[in-house]
């Protein structure tokens, strides 16, 4: 009769937990049987339990009074080897890279069966499937991509600005903060458009307008790119009037003895003679971006979260009540600035 001889309290503890707890169906299940083996000392019991067959039972018992814990993972084999190696497959993916053109080719741009001809053709993979070059090359994180364009700037001073605010968003500096600093808007008191979840055929309407008598808003707003933080304020315009009083409102968020670096555009405005005489007595270094590189400009991907969160779907009525969503949004990712949410529509707009 086959039976089993008391084990020691711990590792009954841990047979205990591997039959609630394991992700591995097998291990849990090996587990729950040598439990119920423990407790009843009965096989055709232990295996109903279980819900395994007795033959099966004496053989996981067997396993476990030689090999103890060691018994409960099932033993895989690894399956068949895969049919392009690592070091295949980085060679792929440095292959693709690397525009057709660049190795003398007829061709302006890779398609799978062109990788293939050439791949194989050079000796770089063996002979394989389509399908197989796909997921290898999925699987190196290389993906089929509709072409984009992108403007560089033509700014002749462009590395120089670019080294400079890296080097600001990278360390921050000892005597002070690094703020990027641009306007949205125009903000008008219109219908925004926007995606909700509503009853079939059923879509929340807002209605449309005919006039819009009201007038617009500009939302200057600042980042502190070390603290996370995002504010601002209101304004009917846009002038250096408004951003020199923007800048002094700026001012009084920090010490004075701590110096603000402002990352900004070239916007005619913050290039004015009082901005800048008034920056300089102030402790306030403006540091430009290069010409059409908005990209540089970090504050530029969290105006697309406060455009979807805020704005979308809603259709407010009075300036008040435009500027009170803003607000409320602000409290909200000032919070918790590292919300997936957030986050998740901030990595779609590419900046520095």
């Amino acid at each position: 009769m086959l039976w089993l001889e008391e084990v020691p309290r711990q590792t009954r503890k841990t047979l205990e937990k591997v039959a609630r707890h394991a992700r591995d169906g097998v291990a849990r299940t090996r587990a729950r049987l040598i439990v119920s083996m423990l407790r009843f000392q009965n096989i055709p019991r232990a295996a109903r339990e279980a819900g395994v067959s007795e033959s099966y039972a004496r053989r996981v018992i067997r396993d476990f009074r030689e090999r103890k814990l060691e018994a409960l993972p099932p033993k895989h084999g690894g399956g068949r080897p895969r049919a392009v190696s690592e070091d295949q497959a980085k060679a792929l993916a440095d292959l693709v890279r690397t525009p057709p053109t660049v190795l003398n080719l007829p061709w302006s741009q890779w398609s799978l069966s062109k990788i293939h001809l050439y791949a194989t053709k050079a000796g770089i993979i063996p002979k394989i499937s389509l399908e197989t070059l796909r997921t290898t090359l999925i699987r190196n994180e290389i993906t089929y991509q509709r072409t984009k364009t992108w403007k560089m700037s033509n700014d002749p001073r462009f590395q120089e600005k670019f080294a400079r605010v890296q080097a600001l968003y990278k360390q921050c500096p000892e005597d002070g903060v690094v703020v990027c600093v641009d306007e949205l808007g125009p903000l008008e008191l219109r219908p925004y458009a926007g995606r909700s979840w509503a009853p079939q055929k059923q879509p929340h309407r807002l209605p449309a307008t005919f006039h819009r008598p009201y007038g617009t808003r500009h939302f200057l707003a600042w980042y502190d790119v070390h603290s996370d933080y995002l504010g601002g304020w209101f304004y009917r315009r846009k002038r250096g009037e408004e951003f020199l009083d923007f800048l002094q409102r700026l001012r009084l968020c920090y010490p004075s003895r701590q110096r603000i670096y402002a990352v900004l555009d070239n916007f005619s405005p913050h290039l004015r003679q009082d901005v800048q005489e008034w920056a300089a007595a102030n402790h306030v270094e403006r540091v430009f971006i290069a010409t059409n590189a908005s990209w540089m400009n970090r504050i530029e991907c969290h105006f697309a979260p406060l455009r979807k969160f805020a704005l979308e779907g809603s259709f407010p009525r009075t300036h008040r009540d435009l500027q009170r969503a803003i607000r409320r949004y602000l409290h909200w990712r000032n919070a918790d600035p590292k919300d997936p949410r957030i986050l998740k529509i901030q990595k779609r707009v590419k900046v520095a």
